[in-house]
């Protein structure tokens, strides 16, 4: 493009520089834009350190797309912010609802991820099946009465002398 080694008589400097500054602008915007929300995280492998760049200048000219799609459609435009939330919850909603069907996933994580996806949590009731013979958890020890119901709340022994719908702990 400048095969000629021209130079400009106010600043003496060659039209290539000019042409260079004048342009230049795009990077230190998209630089600005990255130093401000970054997903990158310190580490010592090149290749995570290019995948972290690779994210951040993906996750910019979508940004830059989709609110250029707004305006041409009417819309307001939204924040930075707001769209990299909104990205990382369309991102991660397919894997959170293939993990919620996982049977040995621990309750807490089970909660959040329903919390997530704003579904209703399936209350679960006392494991169905054999019912084993055990001891009554109130009465003394040394009764040593034998039991097949359960509280159905927290599925606690209960003899029948103790027996009613739930337990006395969970009833208060």
């Amino acid at each position: 493009m400048h095969t000629d080694r021209s130079i400009n008589v106010t600043t003496h400097k060659p039209d290539i520089i000019h042409f260079y500054n004048e342009t230049k602008f795009g990077v230190d915007t998209f630089d600005q834009m990255s130093s401000n929300m970054n997903c990158g995280r310190k580490t010592r492998r090149w290749p995570m350190c290019v995948f972290y760049d690779m994210v951040n200048i993906a996750s910019i000219n979508s940004f830059i797309i989709y609110n250029s799609n707004r305006l041409r459609n009417g819309a307001k435009t939204v924040s930075r912010m707001t769209f990299a939330l909104n990205l990382k919850d369309e991102l991660v909603r397919p894997w959170l609802q293939l993990r919620i069907n996982t049977p040995t996933l621990h309750r807490p994580i089970h909660q959040d991820i329903c919390n997530i996806l704003n579904i209703d949590m399936l209350p679960e009731g006392p494991v169905q099946g054999e019912k084993k013979r055990t001891i009554c958890g109130f009465c003394p020890s040394r009764l040593r009465r034998m039991t097949t119901n359960y509280c159905s709340r927290c599925n606690r022994a209960i003899c029948g002398e103790h027996r009613a719908s739930c337990c006395l702990n969970c009833a208060i």
